[in-house]
């Protein structure tokens, strides 16, 4: 994805050349989201222009015909510096963790410990020093969701628009999240509106918030199938091949669905003990 970054920032394609090369796999045009590539251009333009000026090596991608190919690619020194954007994204999601723990209702400590257990003590901490997607899409939704439940306090448009584009963004950097649209469109429309609307008033303020979350995020959905578009020739493409992702067998989706049903009773189970555990250090404490 860094790779990519260059061709986007640099050579102004969407196309790499010399291609990645992994294992048996090229990856001229990779079928993977944009978001993080992009996110990556800024710090590039950065380095660029200031610590790495004078060395054009910044702009090059490592070429598959050298013989030293494996050692260039995954100890290329600019990406050194341009890592600095996974721990930020940690952290930056460990604080909207905390302000939306706020907004359900958590006193200060508890969000605080939620926040912090996120940050250093799950699998986002593993992630903090690894290239993937994944953690740049949840700190877009966790952004979305805290918005969303801040309008529905403030009843305001701003925090609605805010919410749609946080979750467009999501849809940037992992297309598949796009599949939560039309329920997140609903749950917009359902937010409580001005307590005085009536009537005409009352839809025409419906109206209102759903388009205030769903234009920015519908502008987001088509830049992103815009760019898809450029890159595979299909309007309906995300890029990856639907056929070997969603597979259409009982026996795959009711595997799938006993171990997520079984992921989560352990894990109301352990929030239980947890829960149990801070009351009793609450109570011994006072």
């Amino acid at each position: 994805m860094f790779q990519y970054a260059k061709a986007i920032w640099f050579n102004h394609s969407l196309r790499m050349n010399p291609p990645v090369r992994w294992d048996k796999y090229e990856h001229v045009v990779p079928q993977w989201s944009i978001g993080l590539s992009l996110a990556y251009v800024p710090l590039l333009a950065v380095l660029s222009n200031t610590i790495f000026y004078a060395d054009t090596s910044i702009r090059e991608i490592p070429d598959p015909s050298n013989t030293n190919y494996s050692h260039e690619l995954l100890h290329d020194p600019h990406y050194q510096y341009c890592s600095v954007l996974n721990p930020a994204v940690t952290a930056l999601s460990a604080a909207a963790l905390y302000f939306l723990c706020l907004e359900l209702g958590l006193p200060n400590k508890k969000a605080g410990a939620t926040a912090l257990t996120f940050g250093l003590f799950s699998p986002a901490t593993v992630y903090t020093k690894l290239d993937f997607a994944q953690p740049l899409t949840s700190l877009f939704l966790l952004g979305a969701f805290l918005f969303l439940i801040r309008a529905e306090r403030t009843r305001r448009g701003l925090h609605l628009a805010i919410a749609g584009t946080c979750f467009g963004l999501a849809v940037l950097a992992r297309s598949e999240f796009m599949i939560l649209a039309p329920p997140l469109a609903v749950c917009a429309y359902f937010l409580p509106g001005p307590a005085s609307s009536r009537g005409t008033r009352y839809s025409t303020e419906k109206l209102k918030q759903t388009l205030a979350f769903g234009l920015p995020l519908g502008a987001m959905i088509l830049i992103n199938q815009g760019i898809n578009f450029l890159r595979f020739g299909s309007w309906l493409s995300t890029g990856y091949p639907l056929s070997y992702y969603l597979v259409l067998d009982l026996k795959h989706w009711s595997t799938a669905f006993a171990g997520n049903l079984m992921g989560a009773a352990l894990l109301e189970r352990s929030n239980f003990l947890a829960r149990d555990c801070w009351k009793r250090g609450e109570e011994s404490v006072a």
